[in-house]
């Protein structure tokens, strides 16, 4: 009885670690930034403590966004340098239509480039990458404008990833640092995927933080908060994101 009760016992344990299988990253880690890979996000915007600059604005207030994103990994050749670049698309479609969003990466041993993207000054902006935070996410959230290319050159993510590697994402000012400040679990479905964790030092404004954690399965998750925010001119809040992979489908 005591044998078949070992056995009974193995058998729930080798299942239980089984169901909860750690992924490691790999010591030659690459984000896998591969044409036709896919993610699926849930993502989440919040402005909280919103205070209207006077008391007859009534249109600006708390408000809560959640919807999902889809990024797509597509070729890209632009048309006038004939360089090859890496078309990231988000889509996000919800109760007023289909929205899409550009960026244009080039994809090296040193790292990934954003060399330019098609954006709005709305709150749609949906950087797989950021590479500021006042900028690119303290912007108008109940107005918009059109999408309009912009050429940038930004240094979003440095190869080697490793514990206490930093850099700036602009080769000409240190506005935003990023810094790989650890590795931690996240678990995804039954299992642990091993996760670099990257924090944001942004210098222009010192009160806003981001993290980001990133896996062999790409970008986890993302936190950003940003205080204060100017709200089309009417008002200030506080302007909190989360970004969660929910699906993928790498090639």
């Amino acid at each position: 009885m005591k044998k078949t009760n070992s056995i009974i016992f193995i058998i729930i344990i080798a299942g239980v670690l089984l169901s909860c299988k750690q992924n490691k990253i790999k010591k030659s880690f690459k984000f896998p930034f591969d044409i036709g890979n896919e993610w699926t996000y849930k993502r989440t915007q919040e402005l909280k403590n919103v205070s209207p600059n006077h008391d007859s604005i009534t249109n600006t207030h708390d408000t809560t966004i959640v919807y999902e994103v889809k990024v797509i990994l597509n070729k890209y050749i632009n048309e006038e340098t004939g360089e090859e670049t890496i078309q990231v698309e988000s889509i996000l479609e919800d109760q007023y239509g289909v929205t899409r969003f550009y960026e244009y990466y080039l994809h090296t041993d040193q790292g990934l480039y954003l060399s330019s993207t098609a954006h709005s000054a709305c709150i749609d902006y949906i950087y797989l990458f950021p590479h500021g935070l006042s900028k690119y996410f303290g912007t108008n959230i109940y107005n918009s404008e059109k999408n309009k290319l912009v050429s940038v050159d930004k240094f979003t993510l440095q190869y080697p990833l490793e514990i206490g590697s930093t850099w700036t994402c602009d080769r000409t000012n240190d506005e935003l640092i990023k810094e790989v400040v650890s590795k931690e679990e996240i678990i995804f479905g039954s299992e642990k995927y091993e996760c670099f964790k990257i924090n944001y030092n942004n210098i222009e404004d010192p009160g806003s933080t981001a993290t980001e954690y990133i896996s062999n399965l790409g970008l986890m998750k993302r936190d950003i908060y940003i205080p204060n925010i100017n709200i089309s001119n009417k008002a200030v809040g506080d302007y909190y994101e989360t970004f969660e992979l929910i699906d993928y489908d790498l090639k």
